[in-house]
């Protein structure tokens, strides 16, 4: 399911920007193809995903950690102390 993607999050954040109605807001955040385009358009152009990365500089970090944790390769004894 693409609400389950990493950049999902950042997408939602780019189009809370736009000046959606809330109808229109809500339907873009179920477009799969929506959420699609912005995809490649973030993984294709240097340029956006320099913008995106920037202007949603703490969803990146929280990607990242949630990643990290996430990771089957951590050792579960990593946090316990």
């Amino acid at each position: 399911m693409f609400k389950e993607d990493d950049l999902y999050p950042l997408y939602v954040a780019y189009l809370e920007r736009k000046k959606f109605s809330q109808g229109a807001l809500t339907l873009a955040k179920m477009s799969e193809s929506s959420f699609l385009d912005y995809k490649k358009r973030y993984t294709e152009s240097p340029g956006f995903k320099y913008e995106q990365d920037n202007l949603y500089v703490n969803i990146i970090r929280d990607i990242k950690i949630n990643t990290l944790l996430d990771s089957s390769d951590l050792d579960d004894n990593f946090f316990n102390f």
